[in-house]
């Protein structure tokens, strides 16, 4: 993994401006690792598009950010436990497994805000469906994240869901802060276009088909 992230090489420049607190559903970690460390190439289809842009999502990380921010990782120990039982599943030889888990780590501890990956305790008033996207949605509002990038969109439809395109993008409404869920593609292609993806800027270039004004 890179080790000199973009926003540390030029100080100077816009990406410090900001900085976009990203998580990412362990599955895209899993597939970032899958299909860099073997190599595969399948046909182009929907599965191989999304793990296109979970490429990409996984490589902004890496590189430190883009034009529009600085990126830092959330990450919590529940979902590093998660990714590493997938990769062991999918038979990674344990110490693979370890160094990976910790390139992880250190990914998130040398972002701009230097966070190590979080411990969940429980009590954060998250109801979604039991199990894994309980978790992932725990750590994206506990860790103020902006954005969750996840292609199990309809696994987080709550209560405090507004659903702003079917199977693509909600916003999580919590009392205290405001999350935006969406798949990948969605998420890669608003960095892509120096579009930074809070819950603000997300509902009214969805809903009103416009941009406010630069943060």
């Amino acid at each position: 993994m890179s080790r000199t992230p973009r926003w540390r090489k030029w100080p100077g420049t816009a990406i410090v401006a900001d900085v976009l607190r990203l998580c990412l559903d362990p599955h895209i970690l899993v597939s970032h690792v899958r299909s860099t460390r073997r190599g595969r190439r399948r046909p182009l289809g929907h599965s191989s598009v999304w793990k296109s842009a979970a490429r990409e999502l996984v490589g902004i990380v890496q590189f430190g950010g883009s034009e529009v921010a600085a990126v830092q990782l959330v990450l919590s120990l529940d979902q590093l436990d998660e990714f590493s039982d997938a990769l062991r599943k999918a038979h990674f030889p344990e110490p693979v497994v370890r160094d990976i888990s910790e390139d992880y780590m250190e990914l998130a501890s040398i972002g701009p805000l230097h966070e190590n990956p979080h411990l969940i305790l429980g009590g954060t008033g998250v109801l979604p469906a039991p199990g894994k996207p309980r978790r992932s949605l725990e750590i994206a509002l506990a860790g103020r994240a902006h954005v969750l990038a996840t292609e199990a969109i309809t696994q987080y439809i709550t209560d405090d869901a507004v659903v702003l395109e079917n199977g693509e993008v909600l916003i999580h409404d919590a009392p205290d802060w405001s999350l935006v869920i969406a798949t990948p593609q969605r998420v890669a292609g608003w960095i892509r276009d120096e579009v930074f993806p809070d819950a603000v800027t997300i509902r009214n270039l969805i809903l009103n088909g416009s941009v406010p004004t630069p943060r």
